[in-house]
C-alpha cells in the first residue's frame, strides 16, 4: 500500500462516494477503487499541503486516548481565502485593504452516536489553556501546517472530553421519555475540484465604488453616507472521518451602501441596501447599482420628511427577508434538541 492509499483508507475507513475530476464544476463522480480515482487523489495529496496536513493529523487524532475517551467522529473545515475591501464617500475612495485568511474549525465527537459531547450547554467550552490560534499559516510549509493542525485537534479533543463529562453529570438525574441520538451518520461524499487562481480587479472596483458613492452628492441633506465593496475568493475544504472529502472553489462579492439624515425634530433616520453575488464576474451592472443607491438616498430623505406616526399596539406584517430573520431569531434557537 502506498502512502497516499494509507492516508485515504486510514482517514475514512473506505469511501462510498466518488472523486470529482471536473475543471470548472463538480464533474462526474468516479469509483473510489478505480485507478483513475486513486491517481487523482494521489496527485492532489502530493500537490496540496493543506489537504495533506489535515488528512495526516486526522489519522493521528483518531488514536487519541489520553483522557480515556476515543474519538468516533472528527471533522475539519478550512477556508483559504483572499479578501479585498474598498470604501468610498462622496466620490472619494478610502484606503483599500487586502488580506489573506486561513481560518480552521475542528469538531471531535467522543462517546457514541447515541450520546456524545454535543447538543448540550457549553459543549464548546474549554477550561484549559489554548495554544492554537484558530488559523493556519499562510506559507505552505508542511511541517508548520501539521503542527498547527495538531494543536487545533488537541484542543478539540480536550474540549470534547470535558463536555462529555459535564453533560453526563447534568443528565444523570433527569428522566427523558424520548432519547434522540446526538449524531446520525450519513453517506460519505467526495468532491475534489481543481484549485483556481484568485483574480480580483482592485483598480476596476476602486473606480466603480468612487463613482457610485458620488450619487449622494445630489442629495446634500444627507449627513452621512458610504459605499463599500468586499470580495472573498479562495478554496473551501471539508474533511471528516465519515468519508467526506471536499475541496471546492468558494467566492462571494458584496456591495453595501448606507445613508443617514437628521430629521427636523433631531431624530436620526437610516437606510441601506446590500447586493451580493456568488461570482464577482456576474455582479450587477453599474446601472442597477446606481439605482439601488438612489433608492436609498430617496428613501432616507422621505423618512426624514415624514410625519411622526401614531402609537400602535397590534399585529405587524414583515416582508420576506425580515420574516425569515425574525423566525430564525425567535423560534430557530428553540427548535434544536438541547440537553
Amino acid at each position: 500500500m502506498t502512502r497516499k492509499e494509507f492516508l485515504l483508507v486510514g482517514l475514512t475507513g473506505g469511501l462510498s462516494g466518488g472523486i470529482a475530476s471536473g475543471q470548472k464544476g463538480p464533474g462526474q463522480p468516479l469509483d473510489p477503487n478505480s485507478p483513475a480515482a486513486g491517481a487523482r487523489l494521489a496527485a492532489i495529496l502530493a500537490s496540496d499541503p493543506l489537504l495533506r496536513a489535515i488528512s495526516e493529523e486526522m489519522i493521528r487524532a483518531k488514536s487519541m486516548r489520553a483522557l480515556g475517551q476515543e474519538p468516533y467522529y472528527i471533522e475539519v473545515a478550512l477556508d483559504d481565502a483572499e479578501v479585498f475591501n474598498v470604501s468610498a464617500v462622496l466620490g472619494a475612495a478610502l484606503a483599500p485593504s487586502r488580506s489573506r485568511l486561513r481560518p480552521v474549525r475542528a469538531l471531535i465527537r467522543v462517546g457514541s452516536p447515541q450520546f456524545d459531547n454535543t447538543n448540550s450547554i457549553y459543549s464548546d467550552y474549554h477550561s484549559g489553556s489554548r495554544f492554537d490560534s484558530g488559523a493556519l499559516a499562510l506559507d505552505n510549509d508542511f511541517a508548520v501546517l501539521r503542527h498547527q493542525m495538531w494543536l487545533t485537534l488537541d484542543r478539540a479533543y480536550k474540549t470534547a472530553s470535558e463536555a462529555l463529562g459535564r453533560k453526563a453529570a447534568a443528565v444523570r438525574g433527569v428522566t427523558s421519555s424520548e432519547n434522540l441520538p446526538d449524531f446520525w451518520p450519513a453517506e460519505g461524499k467526495v468532491l475534489l475540484e481543481d484549485l483556481r487562481p484568485v483574480r480580483i480587479d482592485e483598480d476596476g472596483w476602486k473606480s466603480r465604488v468612487k463613482a457610485l458613492s458620488a450619487v449622494y452628492l445630489a442629495y446634500p441633506g444627507i449627513t452621512s453616507s458610504a459605499v463599500d465593496y468586499q470580495v472573498s475568493a479562495g478554496t473551501s475544504y471539508l474533511v471528516s472521518t465519515s468519508g467526506v472529502f471536499v475541496r471546492v472553489p468558494d467566492q462571494v462579492a458584496m456591495l453595501t451602501t448606507r445613508a443617514s439624515l437628521q430629521a427636523a425634530d433631531g431624530t436620526m433616520v437610516y437606510d441601506g441596501a446590500c447586493l451580493a453575488a456568488l461570482d464577482p464576474a456576474q455582479f450587477p451592472a453599474d446601472t442597477e447599482l446606481r439605482g439601488a443607491i438612489e433608492s436609498v438616498a430617496r428613501n432616507v430623505t422621505a423618512l426624514a420628511a415624514a410625519p411622526i406616526g401614531e402609537s400602535y399596539t397590534g399585529p405587524v406584517l414583515f416582508e420576506g427577508p425580515a420574516a425569515a430573520q425574525l423566525f430564525g431569531e425567535v423560534f430557530g434557537a428553540h427548535l434544536g434538541v438541547m440537553r
